[in-house]
């Protein structure tokens, strides 16, 4: 990801010139920079947990007038009845039962929407974990819908 993002950087030479590319998890990583515009497309309450913890985290590594701009599945677009090939049902129920170590390192062709589903949030959800912000800030938030889900799709920005 990080390769193909300097790629499509080059082809940019205003924002190449004032763009950071960082390789680390947002759980682990940890800076004194302030940033300008921050971002997260189809990664929070994803692929990690979207809390009142994170987003204070995250705010506080923008300026004053900063912007962070990130998107979300809601939960309540989730299809329950999805249709699953027996071959993917046989490797999902032998994926819980393999340690977590080796887990991680599988396919994620073979999971579902279903292996995600617990960090999904609804609307109601979003809306607490914003105004829990002890940082005096706005915020907008819309929904948008791709083949799969519908997102919320969030921008905050510090005044």
């Amino acid at each position: 990801m990080l390769n193909s993002a300097r790629e499509n950087l080059k082809t940019m030479p205003e924002l190449e010139a004032v763009t950071s590319l960082i390789h680390s998890s947002i759980e682990d990583f940890a800076t004194d920079l302030k940033f300008d515009f921050i971002y997260s497309i189809g990664t929070l309450a994803e692929y990690c947990e979207f809390s009142e913890n994170l987003l204070a985290k995250i705010i506080s590594y923008l300026k004053p007038g900063g912007y962070f701009f990130f998107t979300l599945v809601d939960s309540e677009s989730f299809d329950s009845n999805e249709y699953i090939w027996h071959r993917k049902k046989l490797m999902r129920i032998l994926l819980q039962v393999l340690p977590k170590s080796i887990r991680n390192k599988v396919d994620a062709g073979w999971l579902t929407n279903k292996d995600w589903k617990h960090l999904f949030l609804s609307r109601e959800q979003v809306e607490i974990i914003l105004q829990s912000s002890s940082v005096s800030m706005k915020w907008e938030l819309s929904k948008a819908k791709d083949s799969l889900h519908m997102h919320h799709i969030c921008k905050v920005w510090l005044e």
